[in-house]
């Protein structure tokens, strides 16, 4: 309780500090909290108030943990029983160490786990199948250099992690919603849930590390079959100018793009020649960049729709083959789904079709679905916690954010966990 009560008064202050500087909660705070782009799916309007009033504990009475943030709670306790309260001591790294060896390097493995002797034996082989288990390591009962890296960083820098991934999901909403997608950009994967259980999942790719999908909460409303790809501006001058310098006219008819002066309702259409390609790619002429719909559009042949100010949505892909990679952060922002027709089967109830193959065919959700795209790099799995890779960086400013605005080396604290 007193660890949730600091997670959900940092977030209330936080909130209490946009407020004041005339910030939007929904903006959040440059790329490590949460933007929710829907005013339905902003906090509470009691807890709104409580926040206005700066009565942190009566907000704090009104919040209900969503299920996400229940799991993290439960997980976090069971950690802290489990691995929070042993030594702390170094390990030297060297040759790895298994059954029955010997000598200071195993004394120290022992007292690490809480053990005594000099001789790897079968006590202490059980403490590091376990401790494998609760991090997400590979499996076994022997001690190479990776276990020794990660003992070396102590529970509190896995605590301290755990704690900013509960701090997200504290961010969604309490009621996620009886039908959600959850997209986690960190592990590369989206969700689909249903009365809080899971119905499916498939592989995403996400942004780069250079162009980050953001985290949002919105609410999908439609599907548009045989979309449009409408190229980013970034992109147009960064990649496809110095293309079509290369290629030619010829690049731009055999690529299916459109070119227009711009984004209104009154832009022209242009031919290659009536642009200047050079300031293009320096970015001093705009220029609009569509490809149309075909075999070789960016989007595939599906688009799912959660309007945002971010211009980033859920679609299809032809470049299958990028969904065997390990890491997919390759995109330029947008979520690109490994099954996009499962995910339209779930939310229209049936394969959605039309009557014609015309460009930008908008189907309508009769009901629309929340969509939470988020980020946790260390996520409750039966045995402990699965730790991921921070790809875009964003745990460490989201810890300096924390105690910055709460309390000076607030996650430090031990008295703030159960």
């Amino acid at each position: 309780m007193i660890y949730r009560n600091f997670i959900f008064k940092t977030i209330l202050i936080l909130c209490s500090i946009n407020l004041q500087i005339g910030a939007s909660y929904a903006q959040g705070d440059g790329d490590t909290q949460m933007h929710y782009v829907d005013a339905q799916l902003h906090p509470d309007a009691a807890k709104h108030d409580a926040i206005i009033a700066g009565n942190f504990d009566a907000s704090f009475q009104e919040a209900e943990p969503n299920f996400i943030e229940k799991s993290y709670d439960i997980a976090l306790r069971k950690y802290q029983l489990s691995w929070g309260a042993l030594p702390q001591n170094i390990i030297s790294e060297g040759a790895p160490l298994s059954l029955g060896d010997r000598g200071d390097r195993v004394s120290a493995l022992n007292q690490r786990f809480g053990l005594e002797g000099r001789v790897f034996d079968r006590a202490l082989a059980k403490k590091i199948t376990q401790y494998r288990r609760a991090h997400s390591l590979q499996a076994g009962a022997f001690a190479d250099n990776i276990l020794i890296e990660s003992l070396n960083r102590g529970s509190q820098y896995y605590v301290r992690k755990i704690s900013l991934n509960k701090y997200r999901a504290a961010e969604l909403p309490s009621d996620l919603g009886e039908k959600f997608i959850l997209v986690d950009a960190a592990n590369q994967m989206l969700y689909m849930y249903e009365d809080d259980q899971l119905k499916a999942q498939m592989r995403v790719i996400v942004g780069t590390a250079d162009d980050p999908t953001p985290m949002l909460a919105g609410y999908m409303r439609f599907s548009v079959l045989n979309p449009y790809w409408n190229v980013p501006s970034d992109l147009v001058r960064d990649r496809y100018a110095q293309r079509a310098i290369d290629g030619g006219e010829n690049y731009i008819k055999t690529r299916g793009f459109d070119l227009f002066s711009g984004w209104g309702e009154d832009a022209q259409r242009l031919s290659y020649d009536d642009v200047n390609w050079n300031a293009v790619k320096s970015g001093e002429q705009k220029l609009r960049f569509r490809q149309r719909p075909g075999p070789g559009n960016g989007m595939g042949d599906i688009k799912f729709m959660f309007p945002n100010r971010f211009g980033v949505y859920l679609h299809d892909t032809h470049n299958e083959e990028s969904f065997a990679l390990d890491k997919r952060a390759i995109s330029a922002g947008c979520v690109r789904l490994e099954k996009p027709w499962l995910l339209a089967q779930w939310l229209h109830g049936e394969r959605p079709k039309t009557d014609s193959n015309d460009p930008e065919q908008i189907i309508n959700l009769e009901t629309k679905v929340p969509v939470y795209i988020s980020y946790f790099t260390a996520v409750p799995i039966a045995e402990g916690f699965s730790f991921r890779e921070d790809i875009y960086g964003r745990d460490v400013r989201l810890s300096s954010l924390l105690e910055a605005v709460f309390l000076p080396n607030a996650l430090q604290d031990s008295t703030l966990y159960p």
